[in-house]
C-alpha cells in the first residue's frame, strides 16, 4: 500500500470509528443520562436489587414504577385494599387515615402482602401526617410565620425524625400555589424546603417536590433553584399532564442542568392517557406514576413493551433503580412500627417543648391600634368575648380568665343572637375560625367604633384579614388547635411575646412578612423544658406533696415555680381538710400570716419610700399626730444574758465585744453577759425607733402586742376561780345550798360576763364594729386602750435582733397614717388590682365564697370556731382582720405573681410599681443584720431549699406557707398549706421538711 494509500485508509477509519461513536451517543443519550447523574440512595447495597430483579416478572417490574392511590382507608376498607395489592403488587402506596392507631396497624400489615414491600407515603398536602387521635403538628407553611431560624431547624429535624418512626419512605412535599408568587415569599419557603430536604436525606426519605416550587429557570435563580437538589431533593413531581415527568418540559432540561438523579414522577390520577402519551413520557425520563387505577395503567405499560415502543431493558434500568432506593430507605428489611416508640417520641417533653415554641413563635399581629395590645390597666377593663361560628374556643377561653374575668356570647350560623350585651366601654374580642367575619359583622353592625376596643382573633382563615379596618387589633394564627388557642390568649395579655410575621400575601397592604412585634409583660404557664428545667425531676415535687398529706403534715397544698417569668409548675394537692369533702382547687385562698409582711407592709413601704413618703432613718414619731404616752405605773427592768463561751467557737470577736460586755476566766473561756434594760420613757420609747429598724426586726420593742388580757380572759377567770376555791374551799365543802352544779353555773355565768365586757356576738354601729370572727366583735372603747398600751410598750436600751409582730404592725399603721387609709384599700388600689392578682386581699369572705377559702385552725379556746376566711393571726384579728404582720389571703399563682414583680425589678404587666434600686435595696442583705428590709435572707436555719442562691429573698408564714425570689438563677417559688388545720400544735411541717425538700426539688430540675 502507498503512503498515499495508507493515509487515506487512517482518515476513513478515524471518521468511520468517530460516526460509531457519534452514532452510539445518540443512541443511548437518554440511557448514558440516567447514568451519569447520581443520586444518594444509588450508593446503597445492589445485591438485594440485582438479585430480586432477576426473578421478577414483567407485569410484577412494571408494577414498580406505580404510586398507589388508595385514599382514605377505614377498618372496614382495609381488606378491600390488601386484596387489590395482592394482585397489583405495586411500588408504593399513598394513603391516609384519621387515626394514628390504625396507621400504624396498616403500615405493619401491608408490608406483609408483597414478597418487594412498598413505599409509603402519607396523602396530605402539608408535607406532615396529622390524625385525630396525635399531636397537631404545624405545617410547613406555618414556618413561614416564623422568623428565628434556629426554631425552625429544630422543629424539621423533630419532623423529619416522626416520619422515620412512621416509616414514611416517600415524602411529598406541599406546593406553592399561583397567589405565593412573591419573590421574598418564596425564597423563605426555599430555605424551609431546603432544611427538610436534607433531613429527610438523612434519615434516608425520598422528598418529592412539585415542580411549582421552582422559580424560572433564568440565570439570576439558577443557584437558588440548584439549592434544593444540592440539599436532598430527591424525587420531582410534574405539574401537569403535558409536564409531568417529562424532563424536555421542564425549561433548560432540568435532569441535565442541575446534574439530577433522583426520580422523575406523573401524576395520573386525574388524567386518562393513551399509549403513545405513556411512550412519550417513559422516553422523556418519567419513572413513576402516581395512579388510582394501576391495573389499567400496567396493562399499557405492558402492551408498549409488547409493541416494542418501550424496552425491558429500559424497564429493568428503571426497576433497579427503584429497588436500590428501597434498599437505601430501608423498606425491604420491613421493619416492624413499634407504638410505643411513637408515643414515646410524642410525649418527650423536649419534642412538646419545639412543638409549642413553633406555635408561640408563628402567631403574628397584624394591626395594632394605639398599642392597645397587650392589654394593660386590666382592673379598669371590661372583656367580652365573641366566638363566630361552631369551633369550640374553650382552651382560649380557660386560659383567658387566667389574666382577667370575662363574659361570653356564642353566634353560630344563621343564629339570631341579643347583643345588647356588647356594652360599649367594653374591649370586645372577636374569635374566628374557618368563617368569615364580614358577614357577622354586617348582620348585627358590629363596628369597632361602637366599642372602647375589638380586637379579631383569627383562626386560620386569612380571607378576614381583608377587614382589618373593622378591627383596632387583629391576631392571627395558622390554625386552631389547643395549643394555640392557648398561646393567643396569652399574646392578648403579654403572657408571650409576639414576634411572627404574616406567612403569605393577602391583598396589597397586607404581603407576607408584614410583622409587629409585642413584648412578654405577664406570666404564662409553660412547659419545664421551655425554660431548660426537667419536667420528669419537678414531677418528684408531686410524690413530696403526696408523703406530706400522707403523713398528716397538712390536708392540702398548692406549689408553684417560676422561671424566666413563666410558670413551669403550678399544682395543687390533697383537700381542705382531713375530712377529705372539697380538693384543693388552684383558684383557692390560703391564710398567708407572715408572708403578709412582705406582700403587703413591706411592699407599700418601698413604694412610699420611692416616693420619698417614708424615710428609712425617720423616727416612727414623724407619722404619727398623737405620740404622748401615758408614763403612770411604768417600772423600768432590768435583764442580764450569761454565757460561757470557747474562745474557738467565736468566729468574730469584734461583733461580739459590739453587743456585749466579756469576764476572761482561762487560756480557753470566757464569760459573755449582756444587760439589756426594758423600759419606756421620753428618752426611749416607740416612737423614737427607726423605720429601719422596724423592718430589720432590731427595734428593741417588746414582741407582743398588749392583747393577752383580750385573749386569755379565760386564762385570767379560771386562775382566780382557783383561788377563789382554794380560800374558801372549807366554807364551800361545808355549804349545802351551793351544789356543783350551781357552782358550774356560777363559773358559766362569771365567764360571760367577762366575755360581755370585752366583746359581742353581734355587729352594733358606733359600738362593736371590730369584727374579729364570726359572730364575734371586739367592742370599739378597746381600740383606745389597746392604742394607749401600744404606746406604752418597754423599748430596749440595746438594739439587738428580735423577730416580732410589733415591728410590722406599727409600720403598717404608719403606712396608714401617711396615706389617711387601711393598708388594704392601699395595697388593693396600688397593687393587687392593676397587676391582676384576683385573689390577693385581706378579708376574704368580702369578695369569695368560704367554700374557695381552705381553713386554718380549730380554735378551740379563744374564738371557739373553725377559722375559714378569718385570719388566724390572733394580733391582725384583734386590729380587725387587717395587719401589718398578717391577715392577707391568696393562691399561690397570685402572690408569685407578686414575686415576679419584684424578680423583675419593680415592674410587671407593663406597669412600674417600685424602681429597681429600691428593690435592691430592700432584698440585699443590710449592714450587721442577716436580713433585708423587711425580706427574709438564706441563713442556715432558714426555711429554705439547697442550690438557691445567697441573694435569694423571702419570708415564712406560721399557717405553713413560704415564698422564695432567687434572681441569681430568675426563679420565685411559692408554697402554701394550712399545716394549722386543725390544731397549730402540728409542726410535722418542719419536722419532715416538706417546704425545704420541695425547693431543693427545683434546683436539681434546673441541673
Amino acid at each position: 500500500m502507498t503512503k498515499l494509500k495508507l493515509k487515506h485508509f487512517i482518515i476513513i477509519t478515524f471518521f468511520a470509528l468517530l460516526g460509531t461513536l457519534l452514532l452510539l451517543f445518540l443512541l443511548n443519550k437518554n440511557k448514558r443520562s440516567k447514568q451519569e447523574f447520581s443520586s444518594p440512595f444509588m450508593l446503597a447495597n445492589t445485591k438485594w436489587a440485582d438479585t430480586t430483579l432477576k426473578y421478577l416478572p414483567v407485569n410484577e417490574k412494571i408494577a414498580q414504577l406505580i404510586f398507589f392511590d388508595a385514599g382514605k382507608i377505614s377498618n372496614n376498607e382495609i381488606g378491600k385494599i390488601i386484596s387489590e395489592l395482592n394482585q397489583i403488587m405495586p411500588g408504593g402506596i399513598i394513603y391516609n387515615t384519621d387515626s394514628l392507631n390504625d396507621f400504624v396497624k396498616y403500615q405493619n400489615n401491608l408490608q406483609k402482602i408483597s414478597k418487594i414491600n412498598l413505599f409509603t407515603s402519607v396523602k396530605t398536602e402539608t408535607g406532615v401526617p396529622q390524625f385525630k387521635d396525635f399531636t397537631v403538628f404545624p405545617n410547613l407553611k406555618s414556618l413561614l410565620s416564623i422568623k428565628e431560624d434556629a426554631v425552625i431547624k429544630n422543629y424539621i429535624k423533630q419532623l423529619a425524625s416522626l416520619n422515620k418512626l412512621l416509616n414514611i419512605s416517600f415524602s411529598f412535599l406541599p406546593h406553592i400555589n399561583k397567589l405565593e408568587n412573591d419573590t421574598l415569599f418564596r425564597k423563605k419557603y426555599s430555605e424551609i424546603i431546603c432544611l427538610f430536604n436534607n433531613e429527610l436525606k438523612q434519615k434516608n426519605i425520598i422528598s418529592c417536590m412539585n415542580q411549582t416550587n421552582f422559580l424560572k429557570f433564568d440565570s439570576i435563580n439558577y443557584t437558588f433553584n440548584k439549592s434544593y437538589v444540592d440539599t436532598g431533593m430527591l424525587a420531582l413531581l410534574a405539574e401537569n399532564k403535558k409536564s409531568i415527568g417529562n424532563v424536555n418540559s421542564l425549561p433548560n432540561n432540568f435532569k441535565e442542568r442541575f446534574k439530577f438523579g433522583g426520580f422523575s414522577l406523573t401524576d395520573t390520577r386525574d388524567k386518562d392517557f393513551e399509549e403513545d402519551s405513556l411512550q412519550s413520557l417513559l422516553h422523556s425520563g418519567t419513572e413513576l406514576f402516581i395512579s388510582r387505577n394501576p391495573k389499567e395503567l400496567i396493562e399499557k405499560i405492558s402492551n408498549l413493551i409488547n409493541d416494542v415502543k418501550f424496552s425491558e431493558e429500559e424497564l429493568n434500568e428503571i426497576v433497579r433503580k427503584i429497588l436500590i432506593a428501597k434498599t437505601w430507605t430501608g423498606v425491604e428489611n420491613n421493619r416492624r412500627i413499634e407504638p410505643i416508640s411513637i408515643k414515646k417520641f410524642i410525649n418527650k417533653k423536649q419534642n412538646i417543648s419545639s412543638l409549642h415554641t413553633v406555635y408561640k413563635n408563628s402567631i403574628s399581629l397584624i394591626k395594632n391600634k394605639n398599642n392597645i395590645l397587650p392589654f394593660t390597666n386590666l382592673h379598669k377593663s371590661a372583656f367580652i368575648i365573641v366566638n363566630i361560628g361552631r369551633s369550640d374556643k374553650s382552651k382560649f377561653k380557660e386560659v383567658f380568665g387566667t389574666f382577667c374575668n370575662f363574659k361570653s356570647i356564642d353566634i353560630k350560623h344563621n343564629e339570631e343572637i341579643d347583643l345588647t350585651k356588647l356594652k360599649k366601654n367594653a374591649n370586645v374580642i372577636f374569635v374566628a375560625y374557618n368563617t368569615l367575619i364580614n358577614s357577622v359583622l354586617y348582620k348585627y353592625n358590629l363596628e369597632a367604633a361602637n366599642f372602647k376596643s375589638s380586637i379579631l382573633v383569627n383562626f386560620g382563615r386569612s380571607e378576614n384579614l381583608n377587614f382589618a379596618n373593622k378591627f383596632d387589633a387583629i391576631v392571627h394564627l395558622n390554625g386552631n388547635t389547643e395549643i394555640e388557642q392557648k398561646y393567643a390568649a396569652d399574646a392578648l395579655f403579654g403572657g408571650t411575646e409576639i414576634i411572627g410575621q404574616l406567612k403569605n400575601n393577602v391583598n396589597d397592604t397586607l404581603q407576607f412578612g408584614k410583622s409587629i412585634n409585642t413584648k412578654k409583660i405577664r406570666l404564662a404557664k409553660v412547659l419545664p423544658e421551655d425554660e431548660g428545667l426537667n419536667s420528669e425531676i419537678l414531677k418528684t415535687i408531686d410524690s413530696i406533696a403526696k408523703d406530706g398529706i400522707r403523713r398528716g403534715a397538712f390536708p392540702g397544698c398548692q406549689v408553684v415555680v417560676l422561671k424566666g417569668g413563666n410558670a413551669v409548675y403550678d399544682k395543687s394537692f390533697g383537700y381542705h381538710t382531713y375530712s377529705k369533702q372539697r380538693k384543693v382547687r388552684h383558684n383557692d385562698l390560703y391564710d398567708l400570716a407572715s408572708i403578709t409582711k412582705i406582700a403587703a407592709t413591706t411592699t407599700a413601704a418601698m413604694r412610699m419610700y420611692d416616693k420619698g413618703r417614708l424615710g428609712l432613718n425617720l423616727n416612727l414619731g414623724k407619722y404619727f399626730r398623737d405620740t404622748k404616752i401615758d408614763y403612770s405605773n411604768i417600772k423600768a427592768d432590768t435583764i442580764i444574758n450569761i454565757d460561757t463561751l470557747l474562745f474557738s467557737e467565736v468566729k468574730d470577736f469584734k461583733k461580739l465585744l459590739r453587743q456585749q460586755d466579756t469576764i476572761h476566766i482561762n487560756d480557753s473561756m470566757f464569760i459573755a453577759y449582756d444587760t439589756l434594760i426594758v423600759t419606756a420613757s421620753p428618752k426611749n420609747n416607740i416612737f423614737k425607733v427607726k423605720i429601719k429598724d422596724l423592718l430589720l426586726h432590731k427595734s428593741g420593742i417588746s414582741p407582743t402586742l398588749p392583747i393577752l388580757p383580750y385573749i386569755l380572759y379565760k386564762k385570767n377567770y379560771y386562775d382566780s376561780l382557783e383561788i377563789i376555791k382554794h380560800r374558801f374551799y372549807e366554807k364551800l365543802k361545808n355549804d349545802t345550798l351551793n351544789n356543783d352544779s350551781s357552782v358550774e353555773f356560777n363559773v358559766k355565768d362569771g365567764l360571760k360576763k367577762i366575755y360581755d365586757k370585752y366583746f359581742t356576738h353581734v355587729y352594733t354601729k358606733d359600738s362593736s364594729e371590730t369584727k374579729i370572727a364570726d359572730g364575734f366583735y371586739l367592742q370599739n372603747r378597746y381600740f383606745d386602750t389597746l392604742w394607749r398600751d401600744t404606746k406604752r410598750l418597754r423599748v430596749y436600751s440595746r438594739k439587738i435582733y428580735q423577730y416580732s409582730d410589733i415591728n410590722m404592725i406599727l409600720l403598717q399603721q404608719a403606712i396608714d397614717s401617711i396615706n389617711h387609709r387601711s393598708l388594704n384599700s392601699y395595697m388593693r388600689r396600688n397593687f393587687y388590682l392593676p397587676m391582676g392578682l384576683k385573689t390577693m386581699c385581706y378579708k376574704p369572705t368580702k369578695y369569695f365564697s368560704r367554700y374557695n377559702i381552705v381553713p386554718t385552725e380549730n380554735d378551740k379556746y379563744w374564738r371557739e370556731q373553725l377559722l375559714r376566711g378569718n385570719v388566724h393571726d390572733p394580733s391582725a384579728a384583734i386590729l380587725g382582720r387587717v395587719s401589718g404582720n398578717a391577715g392577707l389571703f391568696s393562691n399561690a399563682y397570685d402572690l408569685s405573681i407578686l414575686g415576679q414583680m419584684w424578680l423583675n425589678g419593680g415592674t410587671y404587666g407593663g406597669r412600674r410599681y417600685i424602681s429597681e434600686k429600691t428593690i435592691k435595696k430592700f432584698t440585699g442583705f443590710q449592714e450587721d443584720s442577716h436580713r433585708g428590709l423587711g425580706f427574709d435572707k438564706p441563713t442556715r436555719k432558714s426555711i429554705i431549699g439547697k442550690g438557691a442562691s445567697i441573694e435569694s429573698y423571702g419570708h415564712t408564714g406560721f399557717t405553713g406557707t413560704c415564698i422564695w425570689v432567687d434572681p441569681v438563677n430568675d426563679i420565685v417559688f411559692v408554697f402554701l398549706s394550712n399545716r394549722v388545720h386543725p390544731s397549730a400544735k402540728n409542726w410535722r411541717i418542719n419536722t419532715l421538711k416538706i417546704r425545704q425538700k420541695i425547693h431543693t426539688v427545683v434546683y436539681d430540675a434546673m441541673k
